[in-house]
């Protein structure tokens, strides 16, 4: 008031705010904090708001602090943003929500990102080479598993059928030369794979590998010459055939006297074969056919005798 009764009136109005704003990273590619992706894309997945926001800031950093991606706005925002990143590598990703108060908020997640295959290499099975034999069950399975970041690699076999036969799943180390021991339960042709995956779920499988199991000697039958037979040929032909349920050829030897006396390295399978003996001298002799299977299986035929007489009778008169 005045001496006259005059008045005048202000005021002024002040909105007080302590609140901070929100400022949550939800994820980055589905992932959380310190996660992996295979992808240069990051799509990060945030909130940022509040009751008076003055606006917001999303920032991408590379591991030695560079910044590779930004974007900011004024409005509230829930969703997903996408950055693009250069190359691969570990990343930050800072998020600021600044109010109408100067109130801030802040996030920050790390994601590493990871675009390169892992290394895959089924070297042998028993020892054999891709498509080879064995006689044992148990498949000794070596293996080349490699990746900067490895989760894990798996091994399995599967049989004629593609039906999965056995397995095994190591996690977390890579393998140079190692040997993964899987049993299968019976005879037939199977096939092992090799997965390596690594952290950021980059996959790759090795070349198919395939093993001949075969556990069962082949059977060896004679067909000529006859047991107890005369022969005036000092250098007789041994008839035989071996029978077997998986191997298609085996290699051969005859045995005169318990000593080699000729061989074939590629009989057939049910197939009637002649082994020409080296010479024999005059005189009385034990023979049998040794096979061996791709596989290494061996058997013996059963032993027959053969009198070798090249000698013409004299006559007397």
């Amino acid at each position: 008031f005045d001496n006259y009764t005059h008045v005048s009136n202000a005021s002024f109005v002040i909105t007080v705010d302590t609140a901070i704003p929100t400022a949550v990273i939800n994820s980055i590619n589905g992932q959380a904090d310190n996660g992996w992706t295979n992808s240069l894309t990051l799509g990060v997945n945030f909130n940022a708001t509040d009751n008076a926001i003055n606006h917001w800031n999303v920032s991408v950093y590379n591991s030695v602090g560079a910044l590779v991606g930004f974007n900011t706005s004024s409005t509230d925002f829930t969703g997903t943003y996408n950055f693009t990143v250069p190359t691969e590598g570990r990343y930050t990703v800072n998020l600021t929500v600044l109010d109408n108060s100067t109130n801030l908020g802040t996030a920050s997640k790390t994601i590493n990102v990871d675009t390169t295959s892992p290394s895959a290499t089924i070297n042998s099975v028993n020892s054999k080479s891709n498509g080879g034999w064995t006689n044992n069950g148990t498949l000794l399975v070596n293996i080349t598993a490699t990746d900067t970041n490895i989760n894990y690699y798996n091994v399995s076999v599967y049989n004629s059928s593609s039906a999965l036969i056995n397995s095994a799943q190591t996690a977390g180390s890579n393998a140079t030369n190692s040997v993964v021991s899987l049993a299968v339960s019976a005879n037939g042709t199977f096939t092992v794979n090799l997965t390596v995956v690594d952290n950021a779920t980059n996959r790759v499988s090795a070349t198919i590998f395939t093993i001949n199991v075969d556990t069962v000697a082949p059977a060896v039958n004679l067909v000529s010459p006859a047991n107890a037979n005369w022969s005036s040929d000092s250098t007789p032909d041994i008839t035989f055939n071996y029978t077997d349920s998986l191997s298609p050829n085996a290699s051969c030897t005859l045995y005169v006297n318990g000593t080699s006396k000729g061989s074939n390295s590629a009989v057939v399978v049910n197939t009637n074969t002649a082994i020409t003996s080296t010479t024999l001298g005059d005189g009385a002799y034990t023979w049998y056919v040794n096979c061996t299977d791709l596989a290494s299986n061996t058997a013996n035929s059963s032993s027959r005798s053969l009198n070798v007489d090249t000698t013409a009778p004299t006559v007397a008169i």
